[in-house]
């Protein structure tokens, strides 16, 4: 049993890096506005990895960006679906500082994306969408009282239809928990204790989210 926990700790620790892949974007006085955002800001987008990232059936695993006139747009993410087959997905997203780390200064959602073809079990699907411009948090940003001009967004699921017609959905958070390394143990000693045999873990696991039938 030691021995397959640290196989799936240092396959986990092999995989995280694609989960944290960051762009960034230096935003504001390029983007030739008038409204005293003459400041340049650096803005980096990221899948949101928290504590409970490896016990959700589905996750983000990388955000990309790109520059458009002058603003950064979201407009592709990567979705990976564990347990069931997924029909749409709805994404969220915070908006918050690297100087105060996981405070949230402002979150919203997309509407609906339906994944054409779905996601299999076990499989991840980059999905073209657009998620979010500066231009969209540009307001929340003059609002900023803090030295640091690095911002950051953290891209999560917040709704999820499955094939099957149920639904799993994740509450907003006012502040973000991000994954630590005793989180990741804990989560990666309760999937390696699993008994398929008997469907029991020798660890228990609290269940993320809530998941209702349509």
């Amino acid at each position: 049993m030691k021995k397959l926990i640290v196989l799936v700790v240092l396959t986990f620790l092999l995989a995280v890096g694609s989960f944290s892949t960051k762009a960034t974007w230096d935003v504001g006085a390029s983007s030739g506005s008038t409204d005293g955002l003459n400041e340049s800001w650096r803005l980096g987008a990221n899948p949101y990895i928290d504590k409970d990232f490896l016990l959700k059936p589905v996750v983000v695993t990388s955000v990309t960006t790109h520059s458009s006139q002058g603003t950064c747009v979201i407009t592709k993410v990567a979705i990976k679906a564990r347990g069931k087959a997924v029909r749409s997905v709805r994404l969220r997203w915070y908006l918050s500082t690297e100087e105060k780390l996981g405070r949230v200064i402002a979150t919203g959602e997309t509407a609906e994306i339906q994944v054409p073809g779905g996601i299999l079990p076990g499989s991840t699907k980059e999905l073209e969408c657009r998620v979010l411009s500066f231009d969209e948090i540009r307001s929340k940003v003059l609002e900023v009282k803090s030295n640091s001009r690095d911002l950051r967004i953290d891209v999560d699921i917040a709704k999820v239809k499955f094939e099957d017609a149920q639904t799993w959905r994740e509450q907003a958070k006012s502040r973000l928990d991000y994954m630590t390394r005793q989180d990741r143990d804990k989560a990666v000693l309760a999937k390696a204790s699993f008994n398929p045999a008997t469907g029991k873990t020798l660890v228990p696991v609290v269940q993320i989210g809530t998941i209702t039938t349509v």
